[in-house]
């Protein structure tokens, strides 16, 4: 089994370098361009996709939707959606610096958790992940390529679980709006064959 991990292209939340979890923003002209020219390309692997699944937010649908435009069996799934930042939502780090910053800092500390006001810990993304890990697992045939549309959190959290077994390393990756990882599933487990996911 393989899956194309891809995080959707830039939103105007992004530009702003704001937490954006469940606030339903569109891409921006960028994030668009950033699809358009992975989906160029990444375009002999996308011929491959047996399954395509998204979190229920506008932003991984669009980014589908410009990936494989006539794909017919689109599966939103909300175990895909962004870690949800509570009251945080929309402020930027140095906004909450300057109003939350023991409650910001607590919460980078120990994120398993800990969680924004009225948010979710890691933890709470780690079951739900977890959840949607099984059910692929469970579902999917091993000759498949799986084309999940997600966000910067979820992706970052299944790749430093499953793919480098070692969710401490969680906040030492980075994945840009419009970036992908693509994974095999081996018997050995999973191993990145190519992509932008980095480690600071």
């Amino acid at each position: 089994m393989e899956l194309i991990l891809v995080r959707h292209g830039e939103t105007s939340g992004n530009a702003l370098r704001q937490y954006i979890g469940r606030t339903d923003l569109p891409l921006n002209e960028r994030g668009s361009q950033q699809i358009i020219e992975l989906r160029n390309r990444l375009a002999p692997l996308l011929t491959k996709v047996t399954r395509l699944s998204h979190s229920p937010l506008l932003r991984t649908q669009q980014t589908a939707e410009l990936l494989i435009p006539d794909f017919d069996q689109h599966s939103a799934d909300p175990r895909l959606l962004e870690l949800n930042f509570g009251d945080w939502e929309a402020q930027t780090y140095a906004e909450l610096e300057a109003t939350a910053r023991e409650q910001l800092w607590r919460w980078y500390d120990d994120p398993w958790t800990v969680a924004p006001p009225n948010g979710e810990t890691l933890q709470d993304l780690d079951i739900r992940l977890s959840a949607w890990h099984e059910r692929i697992a469970c579902d999917a045939s091993a000759d498949e390529t799986l084309l999940v549309v997600s966000h910067g959190g979820p992706i970052r959290w299944w790749y430093a679980k499953y793919v480098l077994q070692d969710p401490a390393r969680f906040h030492h990756l980075h994945l840009p709006p419009g970036g992908f990882a693509h994974v095999r599933r081996t018997t050995d487990g999973w191993t990145l064959v190519e992509g932008e996911i980095t480690a600071t």
